[in-house]
């Protein structure tokens, strides 16, 4: 699925962990959303790369439409492509944020699967 540009999957990727190299410059991310939270017009998605967590903040009337409710309407673990500008935050874990101006989901999950009950046959 996607919410913007399928540009934006193909933008030189930046790691979380090297956040403190570009503050103030725009850089996509790809990952999984590890958490989402929203207030009312603010959107909070945590996105995880397998080097660190980063918060990033998408603001409705900052986004195209489609954008904002495809990321809203994510669940944990969704793979996602952000891209956004760096910005320092004291407050945020590893000390960066995300103000995002783009994105494209690229595999949606609502659930996590869960674990198959043991029925004792085995396959």
């Amino acid at each position: 699925m996607t919410t913007q540009s399928s540009a934006i999957a193909s933008d030189q990727q930046t790691y979380i962990n090297q956040l403190s190299q570009y503050d103030g410059k725009e850089v996509t991310l790809k990952g999984w959303v590890y958490n989402l939270r929203s207030s009312g017009k603010i959107l909070f998605p945590q996105l995880r790369d397998g080097t660190g967590i980063v918060q990033c903040v998408v603001l409705k009337n900052s986004i195209a439409p489609e954008t904002w409710e495809a990321l809203k309407a994510l669940g944990q673990e969704s793979s996602v492509v952000i891209r956004g500008k760096v910005r320092a935050d004291s407050r945020a874990p590893g000390g960066y944020e995300i103000d995002v101006t783009g994105a494209e989901v690229l595999q949606k999950y609502t659930t996590i699967p869960s674990r198959r009950k043991n029925t004792g046959r085995s396959f």
